[in-house]
């Protein structure tokens, strides 16, 4: 009888671990500190609503990537669509939180085909990333409407415009870029013959800091692909993302040392 009943456990056990397993999906989270080696604990919070946060767990401080960034691997239920943010600590203190990152749950059944990829000049850009340019590195691959430059970064900072194959061909195309309503036309750094595109540097992503995405406040860059060299030819459907810089904090009072507000990169 003991014998059978230890079985029974087992068997249920391993029924539990298994459909435990089957039901929850693991998300990996990526972040940024600027002052990392003052940081003995990193926190990180989640939810089922934006700013609200029913779970959190201390990390202490995980490895970094070969990118520099923090990682941390979440456990959640598939179907939970979480709300993320994450803390620094040093000495006690805590900082403010990161920008937030939501995660949609899955649903049940087969999801449906990604749609066909853009062609041609009408849709030729695809989106934008936020670079590194002092590291060459990609902060944000996809980066959107609403987000914010942290101060650590915008200092040396410069927008990727991701364009489809066309504009990534050799042969004739351009990108047309204006920066918060201000149209200098299509000379100097305003425009783009050569891939790759990027704000505000006319060599490309990663060869110079972009000094506008040093100033705080809320910026818009538009872009509008064309099928010939300067903004000739037939133009295509513009992209605009606005964002926001953030100025560096004063430190609020009581916390004269604490850490600077992580940033999660993906």
């Amino acid at each position: 009888m003991r014998s059978r009943h230890a079985s029974f456990a087992l068997c249920l056990a391993a029924a539990l671990m298994w459909a435990s397993d089957a039901s929850a999906r693991t998300e990996r989270f990526r972040w940024t500190q600027t002052n990392a080696s003052t940081v003995n604990n990193f926190r990180i919070y989640w939810g089922a609503q934006s700013g609200s946060y029913t779970s959190s767990r201390d990390l202490g401080v995980p490895t970094v990537d070969a990118q520099g960034a923090f990682v941390y691997d979440l456990v959640v239920p598939d179907s939970d669509t979480i709300y993320v943010a994450v803390t620094a600590w040093t000495s006690g203190l805590e900082s403010t939180r990161s920008n937030e990152r939501v995660r949609a749950g899955i649903t049940g059944g087969t999801p449906p085909p990604p749609p066909p990829p853009p062609s041609g000049a009408s849709a030729a850009i695809v989106g934008f990333a936020l670079w590194n340019a002092q590291a060459d590195t990609v902060l944000d691959a996809s980066f959107q409407n609403g987000e914010t430059i942290p101060a650590d970064v915008s200092a040396c900072a410069a927008i990727e415009i991701k364009t489809n194959a066309y504009l990534q061909a050799e042969g004739p195309g351009s990108v047309k870029k204006v920066f918060d309503g201000h149209d200098p036309g299509c000379t100097g750094d305003a425009v783009e013959d050569l891939h790759p595109y990027g704000w505000e540097d006319g060599d490309g992503v990663g060869f110079e800091c972009a000094t506008s995405l040093a100033e705080a406040g809320n910026h818009t860059l538009t872009v509008t692909p064309y099928d010939g060299d300067d903004c000739s030819g037939l133009a295509g459907t513009p992209m605009s993302v606005s964002f926001t810089v953030s100025a560096p904090p004063a430190p609020p009072a009581g916390t004269l040392g604490a850490p600077g507000k992580p940033y999660i990169v993906q």
